[in-house]
Parts: C-alpha cells; sequence; structure tokens
C-alpha cells in the first residue's frame, strides 16, 4: 500500500512539475538547493521559489537566496520542500510557514454523481473564445485589495494567453443571471487534469457555481482529477465530502520584507 501510495505521489509530482515549467524554469543554485524563476510574473511567489533537494539547506544558503532575490529587486524569499524545514531555519529568518494538501478525486463516475450542479450556470472555455475581460473582473474584485489590481492584470492575462496557446490547458469563467459569476483553469498532463484558482463572486455563491464548474471539469477529462487546498482552509472540507482524499503535502515558507 505505502509503495502504491509513493508512486502515485511520483506520478502526481511529476504532472504539478509539467504545469510549473509552462511559466518558470529551472536552474541549480546551491548544493542543496534549486531555483524556479518566471521573469514575466517576479512578484508572484509561487513561480519564484527555492526548492530543496535531497537535504535541508544550510543557513549560508538561505542567506545567498535572500541576497540573490535582493540584487533582483523582489522582496520576498518563497522555499517549497516536501518536508518541514529544521526549526532552527525557521526561527532563525522568521518564515511564515503554511501546508498546501494535494488531494485525488477518488471513484470518480460514483462521487460525481452525487455533486449539486445548477442547470442556470452556463460555463465559457478559453478554448472557444476570449475570456480574459469577464476574468478579470471576478479577480480584481475579489483579490485586488489583497494583491493590487496590476498585478492580478498581468497574471490573468499570461494565464489566459498560455491557455489559448498550449493543448490540455483550459480557463473557464462561469456566468449566472447574465454575470460573470465564478472561474478556474484545468491542465491535463501525465494522465492527471489539475484544477485550481477556483473563485466565486461573493453574490452568487451558494448558487452551486463552484460545484458546477468542477463537475464541468471532470466530466469533460478522462484524467484523474486533482486539486490543492490550503491545509487550515474550509473548502478542503467541502473536496473532502465530494470525494477527494489527501494524497501528498508541500511546506511552503515564505519571509518579506
Amino acid at each position: 500500500m505505502r509503495l502504491e501510495q509513493g508512486k502515485l505521489c511520483l506520478c502526481i509530482r511529476k504532472a504539478e512539475q509539467s504545469f510549473k515549467q509552462l511559466f518558470s524554469q529551472k536552474r541549480a543554485f546551491s548544493e542543496h538547493m534549486e531555483k524556479w524563476q518566471d521573469d514575466d510574473l517576479y512578484d508572484m511567489y509561487d513561480h519564484n521559489q527555492f526548492v530543496p533537494l535531497l537535504d535541508d539547506p544550510t543557513g549560508k544558503e538561505l542567506e545567498q537566496a535572500i541576497a540573490y532575490q535582493r540584487q533582483l529587486g523582489r522582496g520576498f524569499l518563497k522555499i517549497d520542500t516536501r518536508e518541514k524545514l529544521d526549526e532552527v531555519l525557521i526561527k532563525r529568518f522568521s518564515l511564515e510557514e503554511c501546508c498546501t494538501e494535494t488531494m485525488l478525486l477518488r471513484n470518480k463516475k460514483e462521487n460525481m454523481a452525487r455533486w449539486k450542479s445548477n442547470p442556470d450556470v452556463i460555463i465559457y472555455d478559453s478554448a472557444s473564445g476570449d475570456v480574459l475581460a469577464d476574468l478579470l473582473k471576478i479577480d480584481i474584485e475579489t483579490f485586488a485589495s489583497d494583491y493590487g489590481e496590476d498585478f492580478i492584470r498581468r497574471r490573468d492575462a499570461r494565464y489566459v494567453k498560455k491557455a489559448m496557446e498550449i493543448p490540455g490547458f483550459h480557463y473557464y469563467v462561469a456566468y449566472l443571471d447574465g454575470k460573470p459569476a465564478g472561474a478556474c483553469y484545468a491542465y491535463a498532463i501525465d494522465g492527471y487534469v489539475v484544477m485550481d484558482a477556483l473563485v466565486v463572486r461573493e453574490a452568487f455563491r451558494k448558487r452551486y457555481v463552484a460545484t458546477t464548474l468542477m463537475k464541468h471539469i471532470a466530466s469533460q477529462f478522462k484524467e484523474e482529477m486533482f486539486l490543492h487546498a490550503d491545509a487550515d482552509d474550509t473548502p478542503k472540507e467541502m473536496y473532502r465530502k465530494m470525494g477527494f482524499e489527501t494524497v501528498d503535502e508541500l511546506y511552503e515558507y515564505l519571509k518579506m520584507w
């Protein structure tokens, strides 16, 4: 059983890395770390992180990583690792820690049949038309106060452009009452489809917009479906009730200045 779980994690991690490579370039940074970098979305944490290899980085390596980021004019250090960093390093560098869980949909056909959907929700796909303007309405309203409108515009434009260029990558916008109500993207690769960036405008919540989007994606792709959830987030419990099971974890560390 543990061997099967290990193989499953490796397969999903391969799919995750394939998606990351659409945006970021990887290079060796030091003995114990590699660096992923996206010069277009240079201020997006998830596109610009350091990843430890087999062992924890040393204190000196983290100092070098911070110096490198400062030299580039970046205001943060992001580290992603499958194992928790040593507490000494966390305290020394005042790193904020969070955990993201990878959740895989089990018994897809049976669980999908239980998902509630709203027949009045209409879904548009980036493969058949330009969804950027309406996606921006959703994301600026929802996230601009946290991340800034300029960042949201640059991020969404880049993601939709990629979705219109790359086979298997789709951005979806859901409409209800004739208005953009929610959105997410899906990327199919290496036998899996990952759904992420799921958002529903506050005025349309509790009307099954999210589950309608998820059901649409699950029915569109034959691949096994997975998603990511913050360990402490309420949506994780909703996903679990829908039949998703945690199969992997990623520890994320952030330092800002």
